[in-house]
Order: structure tokens, then C-alpha cells, then sequence
């Protein structure tokens, strides 16, 4: 379960761990001079930070962009099958962050999830936000800048949910260590899936995931644009890239 949204309300009010609910452990209220609550401003300043990194990445995969063309661009056949690879990516990763959304919005900051796509990985949001990033990168026709692009992002969010498995920790305790034993970080498992009967959904939270996740369409008419430029010499191609 990602707290990448989980830390500002929660700072508010402190959070330690209550009863167990009928979804998973339920936070409760505590003392603002709390461990968890100086946990959680720490961890509000890792989720700074995490933006400052994202751009940092957004801005190289860019630069690599603008100076460099696929390699394939002359094999038709390959070249429009990593295109179609990494659209097949970018509606898996758009699709996949809509979903996860409609399971943590109801429950967000009072229980740890363990459905749906949370019991899958425990970090749904980010595998699926990797996944789409790597596909805007193959949608310039070059695995390297596809490979680029989702390593990347990978790193930052791999040390981002270390940093929030401590938080985590310390809020669920036992519950949150079985369930670390048994789901994978960023990787996939099905041998743990369950579903809830109902879900409670937060529209407002939801209309706000799905125009996130529609970001990762503008990568179509920015490598369409970028292709132009390169073919009418506007922007130089310093390298060509498998």
C-alpha cells in the first residue's frame, strides 16, 4: 500500500494502530509528539522530495528525446512493434492506476489495503505509473529509451517505498509484516487475490486519478511532434539509438 497520499491528512491528526477492521488494521488518532506522527513529517519530506527526483527524470528522459531517434526507423516491422508495445503499456499503466484508485480512495489513511489490486502487489499505483512511464518511452520507436524511461522511474519509487515500509511498519505492526511476507513490493502474485463484496468510492479523489493517468496519452502527439522536427532538421539527432 503506497503513502504517497496517505501522509498529509494523516500529519494532521497523528496515526498509531487501533483494532483490526474488517478490511485490514484501523489507524486511530494519537499524540502529536508520537513516533509515527514524527515519522510521518519525515515522510512528508521524502514525498518532496520524490517530486523534485520525478522532474529531474522527466527532464532527462525529455532531453534524451529531443537529440536521439529510434535505430528501427527504417525496420518498419520492428519499429511499429515497439510502438504498439509501449501503447499496450500506456493503457495497462492508465487503466491499472484507475483501478487501484477505486480500492484505497474509500480507505485511504484508516486501513491498510489488501484487496483487489493490493493483494496483487503492494504497490499498485506506482508498478502501474512504471509500467505507463516505460511505455511513453517505447512510443519513440527505441527500447533503450523505453528501458531508460521506466528504469528511471523505477528507482525513484523503489527508494521512496522503502522509505514508506517503515512507516507502514510501524503504524500496522504484524499485520503489515505478513503481508509483506506474501505480496512482492513491485512485482506480480495472484496466490493471494481476494475482492471485497463492496467498495466505498471517493468520486472527487477518482476524477483526480483519472486525469493523471490520461498524462500518459500526451506522449503520442509529443513523439509525433518530435518526429517532424526531426525530419524537417528543426532539432538536431545526435544519435541513433536501438
Amino acid at each position: 500500500m503506497s503513502l504517497s497520499e496517505f501522509t498529509e491528512s494523516t500529519i494532521a491528526t497523528g496515526a498509531a494502530t487501533g483494532a483490526a477492521s474488517a478490511h485490514g488494521p484501523r489507524v486511530i488518532p494519537a499524540k502529536p509528539d508520537s513516533a509515527v506522527y514524527a515519522r510521518l513529517k519525515r515522510l512528508g519530506r521524502v514525498q518532496r522530495l520524490r517530486r523534485v527526483l520525478l522532474v529531474c527524470a522527466a527532464l532527462v528522459i525529455v532531453a534524451m528525446s529531443l537529440f536521439t531517434e529510434s535505430a528501427w526507423r527504417d525496420v518498419t516491422l520492428m519499429h511499429d512493434l515497439i510502438q504498439a508495445g509501449g501503447l499496450v503499456l500506456i493503457l495497462c499503466g492508465a487503466l491499472g492506476r484507475i483501478w487501484s484508485s477505486l480500492y484505497l480512495n474509500g480507505r485511504k489513511n484508516t486501513e491498510l489495503m489488501t484487496h483487489g489490486p493490493y493483494s496483487v502487489t503492494r504497490n499498485p499505483l506506482y508498478m502501474f505509473s512504471i509500467m505507463g512511464v516505460t511505455g511513453m518511452g517505447l512510443l519513440s520507436g527505441s527500447l533503450l529509451t523505453g528501458l531508460v524511461s521506466g528504469g528511471l522511474i523505477y528507482l525513484v519509487f523503489n527508494w521512496v517505498i522503502a522509505q514508506e515500509e517503515d512507516t507502514l511498519q510501524m503504524i500496522f505492526g504484524v499485520p503489515y509484516s505478513q503481508y509483506k511476507k506474501h505480496v512482492p513490493r513491485l512485482g506480480i502474485t495472484l496466490r493471494h487475490w481476494n475482492n471485497p463484496a463492496h467498495l466505498e468510492i471517493s468520486m472527487k479523489a477518482l476524477g483526480r486519478t483519472v486525469r493523471e493517468a490520461l498524462c500518459f496519452l500526451l506522449a503520442g502527439p509529443f513523439f509525433i511532434l518530435l518526429n517532424y522536427l526531426h525530419k524537417d532538421a528543426i532539432l538536431p539527432v545526435l544519435m541513433h539509438v536501438f
